[in-house]
């Protein structure tokens, strides 16, 4: 193979021959992705094989991410977006966060608990003077009635843990959750 004469050309030259700006071509050399051959100057076969490497180094990238740089920009956007309009429901009280919810949910179950565990001890008597089977069915249906509907009328609010002296959770109202498996039931 016959030895190619060198050429030096300077950074407005070669960006002209390889379609960038100078100012890309200079990063490019910066990155070392282009040779220099001295300070604004450049070999153009070197230069030329750098920026060709430089090119398929970049497509290699997008083979195996599987998205173009354009495409990672757009899910990136996307995803700030979607950041940003979580962030703004939270503030407007329209999207609660799940550790909230899980509370919420651990106070009303608690509270379910203690109204069943203690009806037992209310409806006993009023069971025991029942004159029928049917008498006894209908004074617990009603029981059962009337703690669903206590349940159903207590507001639960979706805002930061406010905790007892004890550490358990508060309910709307100011009302402390019993929580514990084993202690005994207040009457309501």
């Amino acid at each position: 193979m016959a030895k190619t004469e060198r050429r030096i050309v300077s950074t407005i030259e070669l960006s002209e021959i390889i379609g960038l700006t100078d100012r890309r071509v200079r990063q490019l050399a910066r990155a070392g992705s282009i040779p220099r051959h001295t300070r604004g100057r450049y070999d153009l076969i070197d230069a030329v094989r750098g920026y060709i490497a430089y090119l398929k180094e970049r497509a290699l990238e997008v083979e195996i991410d599987g998205e173009s740089h354009e495409q990672s920009k757009a899910r990136l956007t996307r995803a700030r977006a979607d950041i940003q309009e979580r962030a703004s429901l939270q503030m407007a009280g329209i999207l609660i966060p799940l550790d909230q919810i899980e509370l919420s949910w651990s106070t009303v179950i608690a509270m379910i608990r203690q109204r069943l565990i203690a009806l037992p001890d209310r409806v006993a008597p009023e069971v025991h003077d029942a004159e029928s089977v049917n008498d006894t069915k209908e004074k617990l249906r009603l029981a059962i009635y009337e703690i669903l509907t206590e349940l159903s009328e207590t507001p639960v609010e979706y805002r930061e843990p406010d905790t007892a002296f004890n550490g358990t959770p508060r309910v709307a109202g100011g009302g402390e959750v019993n929580a514990s498996k084993d202690a005994p039931a207040a009457e309501a």
